[in-house]
This record gives structure tokens, C-alpha cells and sequence, in this order.
């Protein structure tokens, strides 16, 4: 007897495992779209004010970030932002930084992609491109823990 509730146990706790996630019944696409959005708007203003710090917030603090550019892919939130610091050391040469977003995908409750376009002038240039981030839910924040800018 002992050994079949044992078994028995087991193939439940078995089951509850394989069994497929239940969509989150509070979770509400428009509203995740919207708190995507005013935090990449406040990295946009952090940026504007030269603030590379509060830029970096809306990224994923960890070693798993990935950051692609160009022929380069940076791993990790503090590469990323050393970076950035040594690209952009004043905030004459970070400029005033512009995002328009094309469009928001949401993938999943935990999961948002981004498709934009941003634009950088400083006293000496001007220029800009696309940009694909992979927003994910984390500890009850949206990060972006993929950015794919060109």
C-alpha cells in the first residue's frame, strides 16, 4: 500500500507538471502594450537628460542580456552599459535621442516584442536606425532582454 501511494504521488506530481500553463486570467495585452511603452518613452527621457544610469533601468540586469549591433552581440547588463559610457562619455555627445515605435507585438503574458526606429543628434551628427527588443515580465517588471539595433 505504501508503495502505490508513493507511485501515485509521484504520476500526479508528474502530470501537474506536464500539464499546460493557464493563461493568466488578470493579464490584459492593451495594458501590458502600455506599460512597455511609457517605459521605453522614460528611457528616451533618461537618455535626453544624459542619464545613462536610468537609461540602463529598463534593462535586464543580468549576464543573459544580449545587446546585437552591427557585426557585434554584447552579453550582459554591465558590458552593455560600460559600453554605452565609454560611446557616449558627456551628455553633448549623447545628443537628444527620438524612438518612434512601429509596432508592439504581444507574445505571450510575459512577453512583448518592440519594432522601432530611433534617431540620435548631437552638436557633431545625426543618425539613427531600427531597433527589435524582446521585452520579458521579470519580477513583475517589463525588461528588455533582447535589443537588436542597427
Amino acid at each position: 500500500m505504501k508503495n502505490f501511494s508513493v507511485l501515485t504521488l509521484l504520476t500526479i506530481l508528474l502530470f501537474a507538471a506536464c500539464a499546460p500553463n493557464r493563461p493568466n486570467e488578470n493579464f490584459n495585452p492593451e495594458t501590458a502594450k502600455k506599460e512597455v511603452i511609457s517605459e521605453l518613452y522614460a528611457q528616451e527621457a533618461s537618455w535626453n537628460e544624459g542619464n545613462i544610469d536610468a537609461f540602463m533601468s529598463g534593462y535586464w540586469n543580468d549576464d543573459s542580456l544580449m545587446f546585437v549591433s552591427g557585426d557585434r552581440i554584447s552579453y550582459g547588463w554591465q558590458k552593455v552599459t560600460d559600453n554605452y559610457k565609454r560611446k557616449y562619455s558627456s551628455k553633448e555627445l549623447m545628443g537628444h535621442l527620438d524612438f518612434k515605435i512601429d509596432k508592439v507585438d504581444v507574445l505571450a503574458s510575459d512577453a512583448i516584442v518592440v519594432i522601432g526606429q530611433w534617431d540620435l543628434k548631437n552638436e557633431a551628427s545625426q543618425f539613427g536606425g531600427k531597433f527589435s527588443l524582446l521585452w520579458r515580465k521579470i519580477n513583475g517588471e517589463w525588461k528588455i532582454v533582447i535589443d537588436h539595433t542597427s
